[in-house]
Formats: structure tokens, C-alpha cells, sequence
């Protein structure tokens, strides 16, 4: 009943029964006669299934046909005996019984016969039949009848003769039978069996395999054993009762149901990996069968159909408290409706008390039991056998409504093995139980989520994603770590073990006052003498001499700490620290004079240890000589065995092969030597031989085919790992990779003066070398050799962040973009930063200058900035200067190079008038400058684009090796490349180069075009004029420069004369109709021409242009150049720069720099015009190419005009004098020349515009010499100086 009642009856038989002795004794006999009975039956089911699948190949040997049959041993119930079945198919026969009676269960997905081995209550016999009693052999034949389990293999095709001999014709040393009472036939079945079971208790990978299994809960109801474990659970008082005491205990029961409180499960078995395996060899297809199977019925149940009805009265369950919603979601809806019948007016609710609804609930569960309608029978016991295991979970309180499942929700799906401890039984329980491993379950989930669950499982374990090889080896790793982890135990515990037979053999045990952890003299009563206790500590008050010998003294100083020991209480002594523990046996007369006590938690810097070691009196001897003893008699030996084993193969001789074995069948059933556990072998003895394992991508080896090229290995992967898998070819790492984010750590760390080679998206794509890490789902790893090629590009990694990735392909990486590796070693010239003029003086000038030039380009990494500074750091040649200016780098250059100051573009921020670039196409120009240098990627795709894939072959070391691959980086040498300096000088010098052929054409190309000549030539100096003022109180120095910039174009052809009518007056802006706006045009545009000018522009007369002549420079920024807009007294900073343009294909360019092509076209202009074009066919004819032997470059060559030259006016006019005049004027060796005012007007420069200014005019000084930093040369491409 359900107050117990029954319960307690069985309880007191079951004591009642205990009280006889003699009972228990009978027991046990019993028990031992089923084992020994089970162990005959095991061996004559191993002969039968054996002796049947022989008889089959036998039959077909002599026929006439020649396929292949297989042997199936069914049980006839009637007869109690076994039949041998031969088929031309694997699958189990129609009508073929297990032992329990049963038909073993068979689903047929896509062709293949699925059988549940988990439902097999019995295998074995043969044609020649065997009577036995029935008894649940179910571990046994569900073992033996998976094919290609170790079992089977050895039983199929090891040599009965060859392993009777290798074990000398004994019995195993475990069974009980005479080997004189048994047959030829039963020994060697017998030794089989136990080569069999060693297999398979004593098999880490099979231990690892058998963790990857699920099993599948459905949320069931209180039926009629599940009433009776609630009662025993709230009987123990582990369940708590939710309702008044008053309520019948059904009621209690369903509405701990109804809070969810109690959850009682149906669970399906396990459906394992690894356990069944077909006639290929695998197991993942049986699997993925049986699964399939599963997610069949599940759906096939969830039917509206008169003949599936459990399903739906358990959502029927749920629907009585709250109308189809969660069944604890109306707590107050409830609590109303109760008051209101409470109260007899019910009717007013519309709606049951909680008390009818327990009621209705209760009357349901019971209905899972009471029902006899055939239909609910068979589809209770089609549940109960899909489900045969039944489970509950406790829930105290029970669930939040948010939390809780609705009455559709009623699947878990579990990973792992489930049961997770030792049986056991409540107090006066009649039910054994074991807790049940939920660490890996999830849900709930309805029908349709349970099986797109399903599926996403079975697609992620696929052995072609690798989730499997990666999970097996982790498990595997971590199974023989805890083997490791006994043997490092046991030699840790061996000195102390040695220890105390010594201390035995000395006489210092626990009954002589030694502690446990060796410390004598701790008593429980210390002793005192004068006011000092054994133990305490004290400090020296000044210094103690101690005579150790005549005439020598030991001193202490002040403030030495010590421990008092006061020899059972006749005289104080001190145990110094860190002194020699002689002078802790001499007595200290006058102690209270000289000792200060100290509190007893105060240590004296040598630390514990060392204490320990003084204050044990002959301890540390005992220990000495315990570990010598160690060391002499085992250390060494595991030394040696350590060494001997850590890089070596072991191997255990299972059985020979049978003389008539199939071996292609028997290569089906065999796998391949584990070549991960000569790692793990390395790693167990680490301890003794000091191996470390290698960091993948660390060590490097020269690549064949690449010069100059090393290959560094980050994996091995083997083809089918861990299985095969239908007919996909895949392979998988044998060891799991490192993390993305980690890896490119690694090699970045390692090896930082270098690049790597990276495939673009193009060349992936043709490459078929395709990345799904971002799919786990999917194939990981295509079985074949991806080899690198010159044409991939060379980068260099810059920032890998090291939080944890944002998404599953890793974090944004960030990496410098080099050229191709054939562009590299054909013409570096286009690949590395140029060489420079002249160094900046100090690393302050450097970073600030390089602050300016990235302005406003946030694609520059910061790490790219670091290196920048690192590098001329490194090159200076004082690098400890260096070193410390970094550290003293001002914060405005901080700011610009790391910090918001990177985001302005003005050029007062840096004072660099080049930054405020108005020409046309700036942000393109810049933007495509950034994306050809910098770029960023996330890890995983980045990694995938820079591995490499070589086949290694089989290592042929068994008889169905598997096929390996090295997956590798390659690393190239590219010291020379510094992308943030590349990036600045393209952006800097290329923006100059483009202003100086702009502002030759809009000064000198007024008739011509001044690119329409087969070289380019342009001149740009800047200058400075005297003006000498009066001298007086305010103007202490009455001599002041004037700053400006001129231009000369060597290779422009002369012009013509403008008529003399055409003056500045004459020449004015086209504003239109209104009279207003910008001047943006001229009225006469034939000889008129716009002036850029600030805060306006003008129109000015054109110019005969001519090749001799100077102009002053239109354009400020090509004047802050050349310190033509220095605001400063000082001409050191006045430059003159040169710069010669030249266009042609790539093959034309030597590789030296600063030098002109082998062949000059026949016009520039043609020639940037036509290599827009031709630059274009060929990247979209070969999209996956980066270096083109025939692709147009622009190549500008810089070069200082060599000496500064000056031209006195008037010096001697003013009060300074001549002497000083020209003093000042050509200081610096500026040397004196004429004709430096020919392209001012009227002689005088434009800045001196009234009579008083001009009559104060001094002369004229020009500048020299490259400014610093200026490279020689720099690469463009001809849109950019077209644009």
C-alpha cells in the first residue's frame, strides 16, 4: 500500500532471513556454483560463435561459390540449444533469438541492419549445441558479438596451436578447472578467453574510446515504482513533503510532481562510439545508425495517432494544474481559485481545487499501470524497452517557472557514462541505488529540438571534423597522466619510506620524543628556566661571544634570532639561526641581560627550512643518509629506465596469427601502432631525463624548393584518424592544436626577425584549401599535400591578443603584408623600405616625425610603431642613449604614435604641412597605401592561410599504417622590412613626389605637358632673404630672415612669351553672373592662370617656361620641405632635394636602388596612361598572383643639391656693416654666386613688397642637402601620379 506498510514487511523478512547463519552460508555457495557456471558457459560461447563463423567459411571453401557468408548462432528456446545460421549478409537473420527469447532488435537504416547488442541476452554455440540454464549472460554477449572488438579478434584469428605453446599448454593461473580434466580444445579456448579479457580490462584506448557515449532521459511520471521510491525518499526524510501534512501521501507525491520538486526519468542505455563495429572495421557508422534509429521512434512516438498514446497523456499530466501552461506558472490564479471553493462557491472559478487536481493527477499515474487497452500496452512497453532504466531527480524546492519545462519538454541528453558511483540503499530501503552522472546532460528539449540535437551531435563527432580524434587523445593523455602521477607518488614517497627504517635503526622513533615530521624535544609540558620556556623565540641585545676552541670565538651579532632550549630545565641555551648548531648545546649565563624575547611567530630570514634543519638535532643526518641510500639503490635505476624507455617502443606479443587467418580481413579488425604515445611516453619520464616537449612551430628546418626558406612542423595528421569513415577522405592531427591565438603567439615570439608565407583568398580558393573552423560540423582537414609557392605572399605578424577570442575562429590578429616570396628574391627593391639619406639625430626626432606621418591612419598597428622604434633603437650607435630616450619620449609624441593624436590630421598638430595632402584621390591614396601593408584576420583563418600540408607517407611500421601529413609554416628571413617606416615613407615621400609633378605642370606646363618627355627632372630649394632693420632699444638684432621656396625644371620645354599687355591687373577670377565665390577659374583662360594661394586663390599670368629658370613654388607644403615655411631663425634648416621620375615594367628596374631602368620610355605620360591599363588586365587576367614581371611601376630617385649658395644686396647700406652682412648671410660655407635674384620680380622677392622693405634687403641665400629622414627613392603606381 502507499503508507508502507508492504515495505516494512519486506524489510523485516529480509532480517528475519539474516538471523540464520547457516542461510548465508548457502548463499554464498550458491553464488560461487553461477560464477563458476558462468565461466564454463563464457568459454563454450566463445568456441560456439568461433566454431559457427568457421563452419560458414568452411561451407563456402568447398562450394562452388565463392562469396563471402557469415555465421549467426541463434537460440531455439524449445530446443535449448544453439543453431549455426549461414548468410550472404552480416545482418541477423530473420527469427534468429537471443537466449532471453527476444528478437534481437534490428533497424534498417539506409540498407544496413542496425542491431542493438545491448539487447542481447545471449550469443554463442555452434553446430554442435550446448544445453545451459538460463542465466543473464548479457555482458558477455554483448562483448563478444560486436565484430572487431578485441574479443573477437583474437578469438577469430589468433593461432590456438601458437598461444597454447607461448603459455606452455597451462590453464590461466585464474581458472579453477585441472588441466588434466581438460581437453586440448578447452585449454586453448580457455587461454583465448584470457588473452581476450586482458585485452579488454587492461586497454587505455579503450578506456578513453568508452567515454564518448550518450544516453537520453525522457521526464516520466509517478508511476507505481516510482510512487514507491518517492514514499522511501520522504519516509527518510530526503524528500521533502510541499503540501499539509493532512493530504494523503499520493497527493504529496504528485505535488512534489507538480513543483518539480520530484522528476522521475526513464533512460535509454548507453549508445557508445566505439562499441559496435562493422564489417569495414569502423564503429562511427554503426553509431550514427543507431542513433538514426533513436531519433526514428522518438518521432515516430510523438504522433497524434490512436495507437501512440503514452506520449501524449504525458503532456496530459502536465496540463491539469495550469491549462497548458508550465505546471507551477499559477500559483495565485490557484491560491484564488482554492479560497473560492473553500468558501463552496467554486462554481464561480470555472476551475478545479488543488486538491481535485492532485486527485486527477494522481488517478492519471495510476492509469500508466491500470490500463489494459492493447494499444496503451504496447506502446507503455515500447517506451519501457527504449527506456528500460529508471532514474528521478531530487530536486529541494523545486524549479523557478522560468526555468521550468513545459509539457512538451520532456527529453535529456547526457554525455558520459551513467552511473557515477558505488550501489547503495536508503535506511529500511528495498531498492538498491547508485547516483547517476548528470555533469554532462542538457535540455529540456520537445521532440523536434531532442532530435536536431541528435543530429548536431552525430554531425559534430563525425571522425572527418576531428572532434573525436581531438576528445580521444585528451582522454587518453589525461588516463595516462593518473598512471604517471602513481609512479611519480611512489618515488616521491621512497625517501621518507627509507627515512624511517633509519630512524628505526638509530633509535629515533616516536617513543624516543620524535614527531611525525621528525622534531624532537616537542613536549607537551616545556620546561623553563629563569623566566625562559623551551620554544620560545629570542633575539640577541648585543653581541654574545661563544669560545668554540681555545682562544677562538664565535660571535652573534645584534638582533640574531634564536630558539631557546633550556635541557630539561638546568640551563638557557640558544639554537641561533643560521648558526653552527654546536653553540646551541653551550650554555648563555647572564641570558636575561642579552636576550630580548620575541613574539613566537617571528622568523629570521632564512626561512623555515632552514630553522627546521637547525633546530632538529640529527634529524637532517637521518635524512642525509635515507636519500643517499635512495639515490645509490633505486634513484639511479629509474635514471637508467627512464632513459631507456622515454624514447623507445614497447610492445606486448598478443598471439601468432592463425596459419589459415584472412589477413585482409584481420587488417579490417587491427588498427595502427599509436604514434602519440611515444609522446606520452617521452612526457612520463620527463622527470628523470629532463625531455621537454617541443613547442609546435618552434624549431625550423631549410625547405627544399623554396631558397632560403625554413619549414616549421606545427602538427601531424593521419589519414582515417581515428576511424575511417564512409568514403570521405579526411585526416586529423594525432594530437589535438594548439589554440589559434595561441600558435601565432608562439611563432611570433619565436621568431621575431622573421616573415611568414601567407595564401590571399584568391590563392586559397584556387588552392582548394578551404578553412572550417568556423564550422565544427564540418570536414576539418582535406587528405591532401598543399605545398607552398613562391607566388604566396610574405607577412609579418604584429599583434596577437592574448584575451580570449571573441568568436569561434579566434580574435582579430593583426599582421604587416611584405610581397610575394618571388618578388623578393627577383627585386627587393620594390619590397623594402628604401634606404635613407640621413639618420634623424635623436630617437625623440624620429618617433615625433613618424607620429606625424601616420596621423590620422589608424590602420598602422601600434606593434608596427614599436618595431619602428626598435629598429632605429637597435641601429643607433649609442644604444643605451637610445634606450633612454625612448623612455623619455615626450607625451605629445606618445599621444601621436598610441594614443587619440593618431586620429588628427591637421598639420599644426605636428607642424607637417605634407599631413593637410589636398591632392585629388588623397584618401585612396592613403587608404589602398594602408590596405597593402597592414591588414587583419582572425586567428583561425589566418593560421589555416599560412599552414602548408606535405605527405610523409605511412611510416610503415604495421600492417595497415595509415598515411601522414606534416602540417607546417614557412618561415622567410625579412629583417629588412619595417612596415611602419615602409609606410611612412611611402605615404610621406610619395605625397611629395605627386605635389612636385603637380606643381610642375601647373607652373611649367602651361603649353606642354611636362610628363610628355621620356625623363622627368624637377629641382626644389628653399630660401631665405636678409633684412637688415634699424638698430635700436627693441631690435637688438636688427637682422631678420624671410623664408620662401623655389622650383626649376631641368626637363620642360621652353615656352613662349606672353604679350606685354597680359599683367597681374590683367588676369582676373571667373566668379560667374552673381560676382561671388571661390576663384576657381580665370576670364582668360588662354593666358591666365589659378594661383592656389591662402586665404585665396588668384589668377596670375602664365609663365614661358623655362629650363634654367627658377620659380617661386606655389604650393606651402612642397615649401615646408625644404624649410621654405620655417618661422625659426635658423638656415641649417633650409634643404634642396632633386627628384627624377621614371615609369617602366618591374623586369626593367635593376635591382640596385636609386637607379633608372635599362629602358626608357619613349614619354612618361604614355607610358603611366598605358601601364593604368595594362596593370589592370593583368591582375583581373590572374587575380591570385601578386608579382607581375610586366606590371608598370613609378619609381621617384631623390638627391640633395650639393652646396648652399648666397648673393649679398646692398651690404654695406645699413649701420651693421658689410663684413658682418655677408657674414651672416653665408655663414654655414654658403658660397657666394650671382643670378640668385633672376626669378624674383624687379629683383626683389615677393615677401619684401613695399620700398621700405626692399630698401632694407640684404640678399639671398639658398638651401642644400636632404632633409632627414628623406629616403632615396620610392615607389608609386602611375594612377597616383596621374590622379
Amino acid at each position: 500500500g502507499l503508507d508502507g506498510s508492504t515495505s516494512r514487511n519486506r524489510e523485516e523478512n529480509t532480517s528475519q532471513k539474516h538471523v540464520d547463519g547457516r542461510f548465508q552460508n548457502l548463499e554464498d555457495k550458491k553464488l560461487q556454483e553461477i560464477a563458476d557456471l558462468r565461466a564454463r558457459v563464457r568459454t563454450l560461447e566463445d568456441g560456439a560463435e568461433t566454431n559457427c563463423e568457421e563452419h560458414c567459411k568452411h561451407t563456402v571453401e568447398i562450394g562452388r561459390w565463392h562469396s563471402t557468408m557469415y555465421g549467426h548462432s541463434c537460440y531455439l528456446p524449445e530446443q535449448h540449444r544453439y543453431e549455426c545460421r549461414c548468410t550472404e549478409s552480416p545482418s541477423v537473420p530473420e527469427g534468429c533469438h537471443g537466449m532471453d527469447g527476444s528478437l534481437l532488435e534490428g533497424d534498417s537504416v539506409a540498407g544496413e541492419a542496425v542491431v542493438s547488442h545491448d539487447e542481447v541476452m545471449g550469443a554463442g554455440g555452434s553446430h554442435t549445441s550446448a544445453r545451459v540454464q538460463r542465466h543473464d549472460f548479457s555482458h558477455i554477449a554483448a562483448r563478444d558479438a560486436a565484430g572487431g572488438s578485441p574479443r573477437k579478434t583474437v578469438m577469430k584469428f589468433c593461432s590456438k596451436d601458437g598461444v597454447k605453446q607461448m603459455r606452455g599448454g597451462a590453464l590461466p593461473d585464474r581458472t579453477d578447472e585441472d588441466e588434466s580434466e581438460s581437453g586440448s580444445r578447452q585449454v586453448e579456448s580457455a587461454i583465448l578467453s584470457d588473452i581476450a579479457d586482458e585485452l579488454d580490462s587492461n586497454n587505455a584506448d579503450k578506456m578513453a574510446k568508452e567515454i564518448f557515449s550518450f544516453y537520453v532521459c525522457v521526464r516520466w511520471v509517478p508511476d507505481t515504482l516510482f510512487y514507491e521510491i518517492a514514499e522511501q525518499e520522504m519516509t527518510t526524510g530526503l524528500v521533502q513533503p510541499i503540501v499539509d501534512d493532512g493530504l494523503k501521501e499520493a497527493d504529496a507525491i504528485a505535488a512534489l510532481y507538480k513543483t518539480y520538486s520530484y522528476v522521475p526519468l526513464l533512460c535509454s542505455r548507453n549508445y557508445e562510439v566505439f562499441k559496435e563495429t562493422g564489417q569495414d572495421g569502423t564503429h562511427f557508422k554503426q553509431f550514427e545508425n543507431k542513433v538514426k534509429a533513436l531519433k526514428r521512434w522518438m518521432k515516430d512516438a510523438d504522433q497524434d495517432d490512436p495507437q501512440k498514446p503514452v506520449y501524449k497523456k504525458l503532456k496530459d499530466a502536465d496540463k491539469i494544474f495550469c491549462s497548458g501552461d508550465k505546471m507551477n506558472s499559477c500559483p495565485l490564479k490557484q491560491g484564488f481559485t482554492d479560497i473560492l471553493h473553500d468558501w463552496n462557491l467554486g462554481f464561480l472559478s470555472g476551475d478545479a481545487s488543488t486538491k481535485e487536481k492532485l486527485k486527477s493527477m494522481k488517478g492519471l499515474f495510476q492509469s500508466f499501470e491500470e490500463n489494459e487497452k492493447p494499444e496503451w500496452k504496447s506502446d507503455l512497453a515500447a517506451w519501457k524497452k527504449r527506456f528500460p532504466f529508471h532514474s528521478f531527480i531530487d530536486k529541494p524546492g523545486g524549479m523557478k517557472e522560468n526555468v521550468s519545462p513545459d509539457e512538451g519538454d520532456r527529453y535529456l541528453i547526457c554525455f558520459g557514462k551513467r552511473v557515477a558511483s558505488e550501489m547503495h540503499r536508503r535506511p529500511n530501503g528495498q531498492h538498491i541505488l547508485t547516483d547517476q552522472n548528470n555533469m554532462g546532460c542538457h535540455g529540456w528539449w520537445d521532440t523536434n529540438a531532442a532530435v536536431k540535437t541528435l543530429d548536431s551531435m552525430v554531425s559534430l563527432w563525425r571522425p572527418p571534423t576531428c572532434q573525436l580524434a581531438d576528445m580521444v587523445y585528451t582522454m587518453k593523455k589525461e588516463i595516462l597522466k593518473m598512471f604517471v602521477s602513481m609512479n611519480e607518488r611512489l618515488f616521491d614517497a621512497l625517501p621518507t619510506i627509507l627515512m624511517d627504517e633509519e630512524m628505526q635503526g638509530a633509535g629515533k622513533t616516536e617513543a624516543n620524543d620524535v614527531s611525525e615530521q621528525g622534531e624532537e624535544h616537542l613536549s607537551l609540558e616545556p620546561l623553563q628556566k629563569d623566566g625562559f620556556v623551551d620554544g620560545m623565540r629570542v633575539a640577541a641585545l648585543e653581541e654574545i661571544r661563544y669560545e668554540v676552541k681555545e682562544n677562538k670565538f664565535e660571535i652573534i651579532k645584534i638582533g640574531t634570532f634564536g630558539t631557546v632550549d633550556t635541557n630539561r630545565g638546568t640551563v638557557i641555551r640558544v639554537l641561533w639561526d643560521g648558526k653552527d648548531k654546536v653553540l646551541g648545546k653551550m650554555a648563555l649565563f647572564g641570558a636575561r641581560k642579552v636576550l630580548k624575547v620575541l613574539p613566537m611567530s617571528w622568523k629570521s630570514k632564512q626561512g623555515v627550512a632552514g630553522h627546521f634543519s637547525d633546530m632538529v638535532g640529527g634529524m637532517s643526518a637521518v635524512y642525509d643518509k635515507a636519500r643517499t641510500l635512495f639515490n645509490s639503490m633505486l634513484g639511479s635505476k629509474q635514471q637508467n629506465l627512464a632513459v631507456m624507455m622515454s624514447d623507445s617502443v614497447a610492445k606486448w606479443i598478443v598471439c601468432p596469427i592463425d596459419s589459415d587467418a584472412d589477413y585482409d580481413q584481420l587488417d579490417l579488425n587491427l588498427g595502427v601502432e599509436d604514434s602519440a604515445f611515444q609522446d606520452f611516453r617521452k612526457e612520463a619520464y620527463a622527470r628523470w631525463t629532463g625531455y621537454k616537449a617541443e613547442i609546435p612551430g618552434k624549431k625550423c628546418d631549410p625547405l627544399e624548393g623554396l631558397a632560403h626558406s625554413d619549414g616549421c612542423s606545427i602538427s601531424e595528421l593521419h589519414a582515417d584518424h581515428v576511424e575511417r569513415y564512409a568514403n570521405e577522405s579526411f585526416i586529423c592531427p594525432i594530437k589535438p592544436l594548439l589554440q589559434p591565438d595561441q600558435q601565432l603567439e608562439i611563432l611570433k615570439e619565436e621568431h621575431q626577425d622573421a616573415c611568414f608565407l601567407r595564401m590571399t583568398d584568391w590563392q586559397a580558393a584556387k588552392a582548394k584549401w578551404k578553412y572550417n573552423g568556423a564550422f565544427p560540423a564540418r570536414k576539418q582537414h582535406d587528405r591532401k599535400e598543399n605545398m607552398p609557392d613562391k607566388e604566396y605572399e610574405l607577412i609579418r605578424l604584429l599583434h596577437v591578443p592574448q584575451d580570449p577570442p571573441s568568436s569561434v575562429t579566434g580574435s582579430q590578429v593583426s599582421f604587416a603584408r611584405f610581397c610575394s616570396l618571388e618578388e623578393h628574391q627577383a627585386n627587393p627593391r620594390f619590397c623594402e623600405q628604401s634606404k635613407l639619406w640621413e639618420e634623424w639625430p635623436s630617437l625623440d626626432e624620429m618617433a615625433e616625425h613618424l607620429a606625424g606621418t601616420v596621423a590620422g591612419s589608424y590602420g598602422v598597428a601600434g606593434s608596427a610603431l614599436r618595431g619602428a622604434i626598435s629598429t632605429f633603437q637597435k641601429g643607433s650607435k649609442n644604444e643605451s642613449r637610445g634606450a633612454r630616450a625612448l623612455k623619455k619620449l615626450s607625451e605629445k609624441t606618445l599621444d601621436g604614435l598610441f594614443g587619440t593624436g593618431r586620429l588628427l590630421s591637421r598639420a599644426a598638430d605636428y607642424q607637417m604641412a605634407y599631413l593637410t595632402d589636398d591632392l585629388p584621390g588623397k584618401s585612396r591614396h592613403v587608404g589602398t597605401l594602408e590596405r597593402r601593408l597592414f591588414s587583419e584576420m582572425e586567428s583561425g583563418s589566418l593560421l589555416h592561410k599560412l599552414s602548408f600540408q606535405r605527405a610523409l607517407g605511412s611510416n610503415k611500421r604495421t600492417s595497415n599504417a595509415k598515411e601522414r601529413f606534416d602540417r607546417f609554416v614557412v618561415r622567410y628571413d625579412c629583417n629588412r622590412f619595417d612596415p611602419a617606416m615602409l609606410f611612412s615613407q611611402r605615404r610621406e615621400w610619395g605625397s611629395v613626389a605627386r605635389r612636385l609633378v603637380k606643381a610642375a605642370q601647373d607652373q611649367f606646363g602651361h603649353y606642354e605637358h611636362v610628363l610628355d618627355t621620356h625623363n622627368f627632372e624637377i629641382h626644389l630649394r628653399g630660401e631665405a632673404y636678409l633684412e637688415e632693420s634699424n638698430r635700436n632699444k627693441k631690435t637688438e638684432n636688427p637682422l631678420t630672415w624671410h623664408y620662401d621656396a623655389a622650383l626649376r625644371v631641368p626637363t620642360v620645354k621652353d615656352g613662349v612669351q606672353m604679350p606685354a599687355h597680359i599683367s597681374d591687373e590683367y588676369c582676373q577670377c571667373d566668379r560667374g553672373v552673381v560676382k561671388i565665390g571661390p576663384c576657381n577659374a580665370c576670364v582668360d583662360k588662354k593666358h591666365c592662370v589659378v594661383r592656389p594661394g591662402t586665404p585665396f586663390n588668384t589668377c596670375v599670368p602664365k609663365t614661358a617656361a623655362k629650363s634654367t629658370e627658377w620659380m617661386i613654388a606655389w604650393d606651402s607644403m612642397l615649401k615646408d620641405v625644404v624649410g621654405g615655411m620655417t618661422v625659426m631663425s635658423d638656415i641649417k634648416k633650409l634643404r634642396g632635394i632633386k627628384m627624377k621620375l621614371h615609369c617602366g615594367p618591374k623586369w626593367s628596374f635593376p635591382k640596385q636602388g636609386s637607379t633608372a631602368p635599362t629602358v626608357m620610355p619613349g614619354s612618361l605620360l604614355q607610358c603611366l596612361e598605358a601601364g593604368v591599363e595594362s596593370n589592370a588586365y593583368l591582375r583581373a587576367k590572374e587575380p591570385w598572383k601578386l608579382y607581375f614581371k610586366d606590371e608598370v611601376v613609378v619609381v621617384a630617385i631623390f638627391e640633395p643639391i650639393q652646396g648652399s649658395e648666397c648673393q649679398p644686396v646692398n651690404a654695406g647700406a645699413g649701420s651693421n656693416g658689410a663684413q658682418k652682412v655677408v657674414a651672416e648671410l653665408c655663414k654655414a660655407g654658403a658660397s657666394q654666386s650671382e643670378g640668385l635674384r633672376a626669378h624674383f620680380k624687379d629683383g626683389f622677392p615677393a615677401t619684401l613688397a613695399t620700398d621700405e622693405e626692399r630698401r632694407r634687403f640684404r640678399g639671398v641665400r639658398t638651401g642644400a642637402g636632404m632633409p632627414k629622414g628623406a629616403p632615396m627613392e620610392v615607389v608609386l603606381h602611375p594612377e597616383d601620379i596621374l590622379e
